[in-house]
């Protein structure tokens, strides 16, 4: 396969050099835009810049910086900051989701913890789109103990009712993985009372990772089976594997189906589920749910949600464009038939490698040389994030179609 070239423009520097040692340690990105692919106009990136601890036990305030990449021109600007000024708040920041519309945004909050245990609460707090391209916070942070909110995940669906003008509906899902549990947070349509549910497997480290997809918007009918929502939660680091749980949502409701659960069927690994990400696939039916497991491959299956509700293994993905002393598929994404598989160097660099689905297989396009940075895949753009001579994290941003000419 073709190399991709390597990934060099659109750098950004923290707006803050008090923050400039984190920033960068979360980022996640999305479109605004219509709700076509061909109506959005503009990339956006949430970069966290949590706080620290100093050495009195007082907390630096935890930011979330808010760019937009124009699709037009290219350019990058900061549109907005995110942050909570009431709250002594160093974790703010640290783990972020947005929704792929980019309207419901949630992160973590609180201090920090150095060694949390199962008793320990901490909590996260959710926003909401204003028309100014700024974010409302909604009512109170929400709370649960158990290392509630190392992973987030965010979607939210569109609600047309009588009127011209729709609102949106939206749900949060948190892992909680000292407890072994995860929660579905609903977004409240009216007032700041936030809906609760949960559900708790046995598998080790279940909440490690989450992630949540909107099936088709809301006002689309699919006819009496249609779901509304589908989501995925890992449990790692079990002698015997780890695991993936799936649920969805109908009318409302979180249900477990029949089909709950995926472990690798071969040569168990403890880490299989270490990342997760849900796209759509090959009809309104269908979606691709691709699975890591570091230091091994990853692996994309495909789920209907028509009647008979099914998940199928399809691909395993590996790449013949591995160095050595890489680490494989330590994150994963998918979106829009482009899967982007990254590795790791040392705990600290890496690479990124691309596949493409031609509608019956996936295959291998290139490889996005880090350059000694570190390189994620955000939902349509390669993030790469690299430290100066000052010890300033930065970052870089770029398209798929633009970082490798055969995709």
């Amino acid at each position: 396969p073709p190399t991709c070239p390597p990934l060099s423009i659109l750098k950004v520097d923290p707006p803050d050099r008090a923050g400039a040692e984190t920033f960068g340690s979360s980022i996640v990105s999305s479109t605004r835009g219509g709700l076509l692919q061909d109506d959005v106009t503009d990339d956006l990136i949430f970069v966290g810049a949590p706080g620290q601890t100093d050495l009195f036990g007082n907390d630096s305030q935890g930011i979330v910086y808010v760019y937009k990449v124009s699709r037009v021109s290219g350019d990058v600007t900061l549109t907005t900051e995110i942050r909570n000024d009431d709250l002594e708040s160093g974790i703010f920041g640290r783990v972020n989701a947005i929704s792929k519309d980019a309207n419901l945004f949630a992160t973590t909050i609180g201090k920090i913890i150095s060694s949390p245990t199962v008793g320990d609460e901490t909590c996260i707090q959710v926003f909401e789109a204003n028309d100014n391209e700024d974010y409302d916070s909604i009512g109170s942070p929400v709370c649960e103990a158990g290392g509630f909110g190392a992973s987030i995940s965010s979607a939210t669906g569109i609600i047309r009712q009588g009127g011209d003008d729709p609102y949106t509906a939206g749900w949060v899902v948190v892992g909680a993985p000292l407890s072994r549990k995860i929660y579905f947070v609903k977004k409240p349509l009216l007032g700041t009372i936030f809906v609760k549910s949960e559900f708790k497997q046995d598998d080790k480290g279940f909440g490690n990772s989450v992630a949540i997809y909107q099936v088709v918007p809301n006002f689309v009918k699919l006819g009496a089976d249609k779901i509304d929502y589908i989501a995925v939660a890992s449990g790692i680091g079990a002698g015997s594997g780890g695991a993936v749980h799936f649920y969805y949502n109908d009318d409302g409701s979180w249900n477990y189906p029949s089909w709950k659960y995926l472990t690798k069927k071969t040569n168990p690994s403890p880490l299989f589920g270490s990342d997760l990400a849900i796209t759509k696939g090959t009809d309104v039916y269908s979606y691709f749910i691709i699975v890591a497991d570091p230091g091994n491959a990853a692996y994309v299956y495909e789920m209907n949600v028509s009647s008979p509700r099914t998940v199928q293994f399809k691909a395993k993905l590996t790449s013949a464009l591995i160095g050595n002393g890489e680490r494989f598929a330590t994150s994963v994404a998918i979106r829009n038939g482009y899967v982007v598989i990254s590795s790791e160097k040392n705990f600290k660099t890496g690479n990124s490698y691309v596949f493409a689905f031609d509608g019956e297989s996936w295959n291998e396009k290139g490889a996005v040389d880090g350059e000694g940075s570190s390189i994620m895949y955000l939902n349509g753009g390669l993030v790469t994030k690299t430290s100066d001579w000052q010890g300033i994290l930065s970052f870089n941003y770029m398209k798929i179609a633009d970082v490798c000419t055969d995709v």
